[in-house]
């Protein structure tokens, strides 16, 4: 079957792309519906390599690329197309070129490789230049064309309301060569993943049409380790450059967030890539496991990025440029490999921590930050400057609806994505090499002593990281976390992630109208009011909740006996009396100062006030 290039749509258009002066045509009448290459015969230089012809995707995952291969074994990409730069009816193109326009140094053709996925191409010539006729030089003229294919990406993310956005970025900027030496020595189709600014990023493998539904999961609608009780717990967003260590990189940012979390502190220890890249014996810069990186750091540890700076050149330094004497060397306990049976058994994970994650179609590997559920209604806004925002509605993106949106850290810098971070929605067979640590974190500058045990809310509830409660917590703590830090009204959370909501507004208040003593431990979720002249003798430890006040009232006195009154936020009225005796306590609130008013008193016999921060 011939195509019609004649009545297509002109897909590259603009001189950045066309022939300029001079040329020399050949004709190449071939058909190509699978990979195929051609070897060339050219026995003099060129400064220009161009062709012309037709192709027709057949669905959403579709695409052709031709490659051209110099004396030296570089790669040059002459044409591309994909579901994002082509038009419904099919394209064609006219002595079009893409990196192949303008050759600063000239080269010698060797072969001509077409990549064909589930697609046709329709080559009618080649043609080529052998001086150089542009007033433009290969850089110039890479900006202006990714500027055309920014446009029209954009155009077609609109037109087909996909919730996403396409700009530049520090890998768009790349040549060919370098985005293959990047991604390990073979470039996959990225469909425009490296172009991606911001929004959820939709894979092709989730645009087949198919309705899949509402997923079953009891798992919270939403979670993010970049605001986990008011703190960003991921590390820095690093940069791979042109080499292929995305494994390292996501193995690396992996155990950098556990170690945050595993402390309760915000550390952010900048481990070296190049301990595990040098050293492993296995990978290097051509693609690896980010298994291998957790290996490594429970088996022989992972010094600091100062130790051993990563080399952004991409050649190999011996593990005998590693320093003699690490400032920190971070470890762990274990790690699992978590079997992909669904989308329950990630976000049962992501929710203890961080993990890597990996994704066929564009075979690439990353930190898995967190997800979140699209629904009917949500607004997805783009941080750049596009002119609108993209609504999840019923009729474009049912699809899409009830599906779950990974959160991701790339390796990519910071201008990709947003700041970095990127929210991908795939099918659930798409993703492999999930990682996960486990266990304990140990580092040379600090031990199990140094993990924060705080209530930063002054709820009652108090947060340590990861775990069980360790031996840094008061031993009256509750055994279960808090489950936001930073709101009285949350709780602890469930194995799914979803909080205990509290309202305190309709708790209610326990009136103490006699003088009483009581010896056994009461968590209290609502307001205590002591009336006048009544007793009130605490032997227990009172936890109090969400915020709950203890208030006494003039004439009344609450005697602190031996017990313990924590978390309470205390109000004494005028000629009111507190007695703390027989090592008695009163632990405030976080950051909450204690203070007698004017008018009321407060006696101290081998008592004591405490801190709640520890």
């Amino acid at each position: 079957m011939l195509l019609a290039p004649q009545v297509m749509m002109a897909q590259y258009e603009g001189d950045c792309f066309k022939m300029e002066g001079e040329g020399i045509d050949m004709p190449f009448e071939t058909t190509i519906r699978k990979d195929t290459t051609f070897v060339l015969d050219f026995s003099e230089p060129i400064h220009g390599f161009y062709v012309t012809g037709a192709s027709i995707l057949n669905d959403n995952k579709s695409f052709v690329r031709i490659i051209l291969k110099d004396e030296y074994g570089y790669e040059h990409l002459v044409y591309e197309n994909n579901y994002l730069l082509s038009s419904p009816d099919g394209d064609s193109f006219y002595k079009t070129a893409l990196e192949t326009k303008v050759l600063d140094e000239k080269i010698v053709p060797k072969s001509m490789r077409m990549e064909v996925g589930n697609a046709t191409l329709q080559l009618s010539a080649i043609s080529y230049a052998t001086t150089h006729s542009s007033p433009l030089n290969s850089g110039q003229l890479r900006k202006k064309q990714n500027e055309f294919i920014i446009q029209k990406t954009n155009a077609t993310l609109t037109r087909r309301h996909l919730p996403w956005r396409a700009g530049e970025t520090g890998v768009s900027e790349m040549t060919y060569e370098e985005k293959k030496g990047m991604m390990g020595g073979r470039l996959p189709q990225l469909y425009g993943f490296e172009y991606y600014v911001g929004g959820v990023y939709i894979s092709p493998t989730m645009m087949d049409g198919e309705k899949r539904g509402k997923s079953s999961s009891d798992y919270a609608s939403e979670w993010d380790w970049r605001n986990r009780h008011g703190r960003n717990w991921l590390s820095a967003v690093r940069n791979q450059h042109m080499c292929g260590a995305c494994w390292a990189f996501a193995g690396i940012g992996v155990l950098e967030a556990y170690t945050n979390l595993y402390y309760n502190q915000v550390l952010n220890f900048d481990l070296s890539e190049q301990d595990v890249i040098s050293c492993n014996g296995v990978y290097h810069y051509i693609g690896g496991d980010p298994g291998i990186v957790l290996d490594y750091a429970k088996n022989h540890g992972i010094v600091d990025e100062a130790c051993f700076p990563y080399n952004t050149g991409c050649t190999l330094p011996d593990c005998s440029n590693k320093c003699d004497a690490p400032s920190n060397i971070t470890s762990i306990q274990d790690y699992t490999h978590v079997v992909n049976i669904g989308e329950n058994a990630i976000k049962r994970q992501v929710i203890k921590a961080p993990l890597t994650i990996g994704l066929y179609s564009i075979n690439h590997i990353m930190v898995l930050a967190g997800y979140k559920t699209l629904e009917v209604g949500d607004t997805i806004h783009f941080s750049h400057s596009f002119n609108t925002d993209c609504s999840i509605d019923s009729i474009h993106h049912q699809q899409y609806i009830g599906q779950a949106a990974w959160l991701v850290k790339n390796s990519w810098g910071e201008d990709w994505g947003e700041n970095g971070y990127g929210y991908v929605c795939t099918d659930i067979g798409d993703i492999f090499l999930l990682y996960a640590i486990t266990g304990n974190a140990t580092s040379t500058t600090l031990s199990d002593s140094d993990i924060v045990c705080e209530d930063r809310d002054g709820d009652g509830y108090f947060n340590w990281g990861l775990g069980p409660k360790p031996p840094t917590c008061p031993d009256w703590v509750s055994d279960e976390p808090d489950g936001d830090d930073t709101d009285v009204t949350v709780g602890p959370i469930d194995e799914y992630g979803r909080p205990t909501i509290i309202d305190c507004s309709g708790a209610g208040v326990e009136t103490v109208n006699s003088s009483q003593t009581i010896a056994e431990d009461r968590e209290c979720n609502y307001d205590v009011v002591v009336l006048p002249n009544v007793t009130l003798t605490i032997k227990g430890d009172w936890l109090f909740h969400y915020g709950a006040h203890l208030t006494v009232k003039p004439g009344a006195i609450v005697n602190v006996d031996g017990g313990k009154l924590i978390s309470a936020r205390i109000s004494q009225e005028s000629g009111s009396q507190m007695n703390v005796v027989n090592g008695g306590t009163i632990i405030p609130p976080a950051r909450k100062r204690f203070a007698v008013p004017i008018g009321s008193k407060m006696r101290m016999t081998k008592g004591r006030i405490e801190s709640a921060v520890q």
